[in-house]
């Protein structure tokens, strides 16, 4: 019994705000750590696209993860995943896109340049 206790306060809990999942899936708050620590460990083969939040990320090559809004094919960012320490720093570096919302790499760039980061 407290194993269905538990597992209706963890649906319970579960928040609609962030999705990181196969673009074919939603996936909610809970979730995103999961799929970012299959991301991290290269779980995923090249040519997995992942949604996060309006973004996409499109496993190009070995850890390599290209950024785009959904509504446009140029991407805001190459993501190499060896050069994060954890999903979780990974995690804070796609918040930070997501929360900057940027139009274009150049404009992303900037904001990273001038120390917008966390």
């Amino acid at each position: 019994m407290t194993d269905n206790t538990n597992a209706t306060e963890s649906t319970a809990s579960k928040s609609l705000d962030t999705t990181i999942a196969p673009a074919t899936t939603k996936a909610d708050k809970q979730d995103t750590i999961y799929y970012l620590e299959r991301l991290f460990v290269g779980a995923y083969p090249p040519g997995t696209t992942l949604q996060y939040h309006d973004y996409e990320l499109t496993h190009t090559s070995e850890g390599v993860w290209s950024v785009h809004h959904r509504d446009d094919a140029n991407p805001i960012d190459v993501l190499n995943v060896a050069a994060f320490r954890s999903a979780t720093e990974l995690q804070a570096y796609l918040d930070d896109l997501a929360n900057h919302a940027p139009d274009s790499r150049e404009e992303w760039r900037t904001h990273r340049t001038r120390g917008n980061n966390r």
